[in-house]
């Protein structure tokens, strides 16, 4: 709401219309693309978490889009989330799996569960840059299976504790919906 005052102010003065008007751009901008958080945190209801990881399953077998964010022209990681929590749950999400690294909170590996966010380095290892992102689907005996859209096969479902690949790269998991054990 500040904002709009200080805009409002600026238009009184008679500054540059277009300065004015960027301004306003930025704020609404701004205002669309975060959700509602305190402190960062999302409130998650248990059956919207259920309905994310449910709702993630079902888009099994769609192709992998550089950019992609619907189901009809493929996704690519950070897409592919934004898209689930947005249909599953009312959640927006940045598409962008750098900025969903900065939402919820820090979980350690050993404490991820169904719902949580993993992150990953891209193609390079020496990287600490966040390159991708999958959403914990269940943990069985220790073994961490995650969805996720990747280059190769698209929307899957694997075991991350199986994959060199991924192992390899892991960098942090966020804590942003949460499926309570029943």
């Amino acid at each position: 709401m500040c904002e709009l005052l200080i805009l409002y102010n600026l238009l009184k003065k008679g500054l540059c219309q277009l300065t004015v008007i960027l301004q306003l751009f930025t704020f609404l901008f701004m205002l669309t693309c975060c959700t509602a958080t305190r402190n960062n945190q999302l409130s998650v209801s248990k059956k919207d978490a259920e309905n994310i990881l449910s709702y993630a399953r079902e888009l099994q077998g769609v192709k992998y889009r550089y950019g992609g964010k619907t189901p009809e022209t493929g996704f690519d990681c950070s897409g592919f989330i934004s898209y689930i929590y947005k249909k599953a749950a009312g959640i927006t999400l940045s598409p962008a799996s750098a900025m969903q690294a900065k939402t919820g909170r820090a979980v350690s590996l050993k404490k991820v569960r169904p719902g949580d966010l993993m992150f990953f380095k891209g193609r390079n290892t020496r990287s600490k840059k966040v390159g991708h992102v999958a959403l914990v689907t269940a943990i069985k005996s220790g073994k961490i299976s995650i969805i996720h859209a990747s280059t190769g096969k698209g929307v899957h479902e694997e075991i991350y504790n199986a994959s060199t690949y991924w192992k390899a790269r892991f960098l942090f998991a966020r804590r942003v919906a949460i499926v309570e054990k029943k």
